[in-house]
């Protein structure tokens, strides 16, 4: 009688030799695949992508912006009349409601992902 056993996937073979470890410390998830870029190739280039994309999309003007972003100025340091600006103050309210949806973060993921397979016009 014949047993049914599943072979491992050819990821898990082709990894499972490989150093998680240098110099008997842990490395990182984006350390490991800088390590293998020779061997891997374009699966450690997406693994690279997938591991670098910014946790927020926000941009640091708009994190420390203490007025609105349609105002005339913009930029989120006052002018006063002599024409030097003050200094920016951080406002965390502000920081939470400018921080993107985790659903635009999600789509701006997939965009950058398949960047390569969007049509170019």
């Amino acid at each position: 009688a014949g047993t049914n056993q599943t072979s491992p996937s050819p990821l898990a073979v082709a990894t499972g030799a490989l150093p998680i470890t240098l110099n008997g410390r842990n490395l990182a998830p984006l350390q490991y695949w800088q390590f293998n870029t020779v061997k891997y190739g374009l699966l450690a280039e997406i693994a690279t992508e997938l591991l670098t994309i910014p946790s927020s999309t926000v941009s640091l003007e708009r994190i420390f912006a203490t007025s609105s972003p349609d105002a005339p100025n913009g930029n989120g340091a006052d002018i006063n009349n002599s024409g030097s600006t003050s200094c920016v103050t951080f406002d965390p309210i502000t920081l939470i409601k400018t921080i993107d949806e985790p659903a635009r973060m999600e789509r701006d993921a997939m965009l950058r992902f398949n960047r390569p397979l969007i049509p170019r016009f």
